[in-house]
C-alpha cells in the first residue's frame, strides 16, 4: 500500500508539472464590452488581442540598435529602432500576430474602464492633450489613443505575469535584454489644429473626439504623430537598464512615406539625479539624456516642432505628463501601485525623489514590487484588481489616476459602484476555455490513473 501511495503523490506531482504550471493559452478579451454593439454593426475585422505569449525566453539576438552608441548617435539609435519596429507592419496592417518579420503582442487587461480598448484597432484613451502643446494653433484640447506592442523577448516577461490570468505574479515582471517596448500616439488633432500633421498615418478609430464629459463614441480618423521606444539593454551606459527614446512625425519633409518623416526627439538612459530646473535653467546641461535642438528650442518652443518637455527639461514627448521625464514615469512602474509623478505643488527637493536611477527591478520603495519600466502591466494589473477582484481601495485610486488623465471625473450612472466601474457588469465567466480547459483536462488524466492503479492495486491483492 505505501508503493500505490508514492505513485499516487509522483502522478500527482507529475500532473501538476505538466498541466497546472503551463502558461496559457490564454482568453482576454480583446476591447471594450461597451464597443460589442458597435462592432457587430460595423461589418469589418474586429480587433484581436496578439496574447501568444513565449513560454520560453527567446535567444538574444543581433540587435541593430545594439550595435549604435545611443551616448554618441543617439539619432541614429532610435532610427534603427524606427526600422525595427515598423518592418513588416505595414504589410500586416499593424496587427502585431500577423506580422511575417517578427510577431508583436500587447498586454491585457486594458479593455476595462473609461476609454478601455476600442474595437477596431486596440486604441486605449491616452491623456488629453492640452492646448497650445502639439502645435502653436492648437487652440483647444484635443483626445489622443494609444497603442503598445511588446516584441518577443518582452513579450515573455508579459506572460510570465499573466501565467494564471486569475492570479498574476507582478513579481515576474522581468523583461529579459532586447525587450522593445513600442507606443503609437495618435490625436482627433486634423492638420487645421496641427499643420505638421499633414500626410501623417491615418487609422479608423472608435473614439469619442469630444473632451468633455458628454462625448460619444463614432468612427473617426486620428493620426499618428507620437512613437516612444523602451529598450532593455546590458550597456553599462544606461544606470537603469533601460533606455527611452522619442519621435515625432514632421510633415513639412518631403516624400510620401510617413516612416521617413518621423523625426528623432530625444534619447534618454538616466535621470540626472539632483540636477534641479533652476540648474538647467541656469546652464548645467543634462548629461544622461539628449534632446534634438533641431525639434525642441528652449530659448523659444513655438520656433521647434515640440512645445515643451519633461520635468526640468528631461525628455518627455508631448503626448506624456510634463510632471515627469519619460524614463521616471516608467521606472515608477510598481505593484501595489506609486505615484508616477511628484504630487502637485511638491518642492523640488521631494521631486527629485522621482528622478533616481533605479536599476532594472528595483522597487521605487520598500514594500513595493518593480513592474520593470512596464505602464502597461501596471494598468492591467489595477484594472484586473478593480473589475475582477472588486478591490474598492484600488478603485479610489484608478478613479483619481483618471480624473488627472482625462482633465475630469467620469459620471457615475449606476448606484453601489465607483464612477468608472459603472455598468461593466459581472467578470466574464471563463469557463473551460484557455488555461481552465488544459487544468481539467489534467484533473481528468490524474483522477483516469488513480482509478487504473487502485484497481491494478485490487487485482493483486485478490490474486495474491
Amino acid at each position: 500500500m505505501k508503493k500505490l501511495l508514492l505513485v499516487i503523490c509522483a502522478v500527482g506531482m507529475l500532473t501538476h508539472m505538466a498541466f497546472g504550471q503551463k502558461c496559457g493559452p490564454y482568453d482576454f478579451p480583446s476591447y471594450s464590452v461597451y464597443d460589442t454593439a458597435a462592432a457587430r454593426s460595423w461589418g469589418g475585422i474586429a480587433f484581436q488581442l496578439s496574447s501568444a505569449y513565449p513560454t520560453t525566453a527567446p535567444a538574444a539576438g543581433n540587435y541593430a540598435w545594439e550595435k549604435v552608441d545611443f551616448k554618441k548617435k543617439p539619432a541614429e539609435y532610435l532610427n534603427a529602432l524606427l526600422n525595427y519596429g515598423w518592418d513588416g507592419m505595414e504589410d500586416a496592417k499593424w496587427k502585431g500576430q500577423d506580422n511575417k518579420v517578427r510577431a508583436w503582442y500587447h498586454a491585457p487587461w486594458l479593455h476595462e474602464g473609461y476609454g478601455g480598448r476600442e474595437f477596431i484597432h486596440g486604441l486605449v484613451m491616452d491623456r488629453t492633450v492640452e492646448p497650445n502643446v502639439l502645435s502653436s494653433k492648437q487652440k483647444d484640447a484635443v483626445r489622443s489613443y494609444s497603442i503598445t506592442y511588446y516584441n518577443a523577448e518582452a513579450a515573455f516577461a508579459l506572460g510570465q505575469v499573466w501565467c494564471d490570468p486569475k492570479s498574476p505574479a507582478p513579481a515576474k515582471a522581468k523583461f529579459p535584454v532586447g525587450s522593445v517596448i513600442m507606443k503609437l500616439y495618435f490625436t482627433t488633432a486634423d492638420t487645421s489644429l496641427v499643420p505638421h500633421l499633414l500626410g501623417a498615418m491615418e487609422w479608423e478609430a472608435y473614439v469619442e473626439k469630444s473632451v468633455g464629459m458628454s462625448g460619444s463614441k463614432e468612427s473617426a480618423p486620428v493620426r499618428l504623430a507620437q512613437i516612444d521606444f523602451s529598450v532593455r539593454t546590458a550597456s553599462k551606459d544606461a544606470s537603469t537598464g533601460w533606455v527611452h527614446g522619442v519621435m515625432m512625425y514632421d510633415g513639412r519633409i518631403s516624400g510620401d512615406n510617413p516612416k521617413t518623416k518621423f523625426v528623432p526627439l530625444g534619447v534618454q538612459w538616466g535621470n540626472d539625479p539632483g540636477l534641479k530646473p533652476k540648474d538647467v535653467e541656469g546652464g548645467k546641461p543634462l548629461t544622461e539624456t539628449w534632446v534634438n535642438t533641431k525639434v525642441w528650442n528652449q530659448k523659444d518652443p513655438s520656433k521647434g516642432l515640440v512645445q515643451k518637455l519633461g520635468f526640468g527639461y528631461r525628455l518627455q514627448g508631448p503626448f506624456g505628463n510634463p510632471a515627469g521625464s519619460i524614463l521616471s514615469i516608467s521606472q515608477a512602474s510598481t505593484w501595489p501601485i506609486t505615484s508616477l509623478v511628484p504630487p502637485s505643488g511638491a518642492s523640488p527637493d521631494s521631486s527629485m525623489n522621482w528622478m533616481r536611477n533605479l536599476g532594472s527591478g528595483q522597487a521605487f520603495a520598500a514594500g513595493l514590487t518593480s513592474l520593470d519600466h512596464s505602464l502597461e502591466l501596471r494598468m492591467g494589473l489595477l484594472n484586473h484588481a478593480v473589475y475582477a477582484k472588486r478591490d474598492t481601495m484600488l478603485a479610489n485610486k484608478l478613479n483619481e489616476e483618471l480624473s488627472d488623465m482625462l482633465g475630469f471625473t467620469p459620471v457615475a450612472r449606476d448606484a453601489g459602484l465607483p464612477d468608472f466601474m459603472q455598468d461593466q457588469g459581472e467578470p466574464a465567466d471563463e469557463g473551460l476555455t484557455g488555461r481552465n480547459l488544459v487544468v481539467f483536462i489534467g484533473f481528468v488524466l490524474l483522477m483516469v490513473a488513480l482509478i487504473a492503479l487502485l484497481v491494478w492495486n485490487f487485482l493483486r491483492d485478490k490474486k495474491d
